[in-house]
C-alpha cells in the first residue's frame, strides 16, 4: 500500500510526521494478529509528497507498476482530485483519506476511488435545519434570508452551488453570494488578503445572517 503524506515542509508537518510513525506500527499489528485478515501481509511504501502534486502522482504511478494493491492519500481537496483522476486513468484503486468533495462520489468519473469521510454536501442540509430551528423560535424573517460567502476553491464552489440550489426548495432566499480567491491551492499558496469588495457586498445585502462556506485557512 503506497501512502502519500506531505512530511515536509509546512505548518502540518508535525501532524503528518505522526502518521508516518503510526502507519507502519498499525500495519505490523495487523500482520502479527492472525485473527485480523489472516494470510494477508501489509507492506507500506510511504512517499513524502511535500504538498507537490508531481511528487504525489509520481509515487502513485511508480507503485501502480510494482504490483501494489492500492494507493492511500488525498489530504487536501485538490490533491484528492488529482489522485482520483489518476486512479481512473491508471485503473488503480485509491483510498482518499480526508477530502469530502462531493464529486469524489461520482462512480462514473472515479470508479476506482474509495473515500473515508462523507461528502461535504451533508453540511448544507444541516445549515438549513439550523436556520429553520431559529426561525421557528424567533419568527424573524432574516433567518430565511441569509448571505453566503465562500472561497473560490473546490470546497467553497461545490457547497456554494449546492446551497443556492437547495435554498428555493427549502423556502429560503439568498440575498447575495460572495466569493474570494483566498488560498486556492496548497502547492502555490496563492493568497489574496484584500476581501474588502466581498465584505462590502455582504454588508450591502442587508442580511443579518451569514453563511461562511470556508475551510480553516480561508476562514482565518
Amino acid at each position: 500500500l503506497p501512502i502519500s503524506i506531505p512530511l515536509t515542509p509546512g505548518n502540518f508537518t508535525a501532524v503528518f510526521q505522526s502518521l508516518y510513525t503510526i502507519a507502519p506500527l498499525l500495519a505490523g499489528s495487523i500482520n502479527n494478529d492472525t485473527t485480523i485478515l489472516p494470510r494477508t501481509n501489509f507492506t507500506l511504501s510511504i512517499t513524502d509528497s511535500r504538498l507537490l502534486q508531481p511528487l504525489m502522482l509520481g509515487g502513485m504511478l511508480r507503485e501502480s507498476r510494482t504490483g501494489a494493491a492500492a494507493a492511500i492519500g488525498g489530504i487536501f481537496d485538490l490533491e484528492a482530485l488529482a489522485l482520483a483522476t489518476s486512479s481512473t486513468v491508471l485503473k488503480f484503486p485509491v483510498v482518499i483519506q480526508y477530502s469530502g468533495l462531493p464529486s469524489l462520489s461520482d462512480r462514473a468519473l472515479y470508479p476506482f476511488t474509495c473515500r473515508m469521510v462523507p461528502s461535504y454536501i451533508n453540511q448544507v442540509g444541516v445549515i438549513f435545519d439550523l436556520f429553520d430551528h431559529f426561525y421557528g423560535i424567533t419568527k424573524q424573517i432574516q433567518w430565511k434570508q441569509p448571505a453566503v460567502v465562500s472561497g473560490a476553491n473546490p470546497y467553497g464552489i461545490s457547497l456554494g452551488e449546492e446551497f443556492i440550489k437547495r435554498a428555493g426548495t427549502r423556502d429560503f432566499y439568498v440575498t447575495t453570494y460572495q466569493q474570494f480567491l483566498g488560498i486556492t491551492n496548497s502547492n502555490q499558496n496563492i493568497n489574496v488578503r484584500d476581501i474588502t469588495p466581498q465584505i462590502l457586498g455582504l454588508k450591502d445585502s442587508k442580511a443579518r445572517v451569514f453563511v461562511a462556506l470556508l475551510q480553516t485557512i480561508d476562514m482565518q
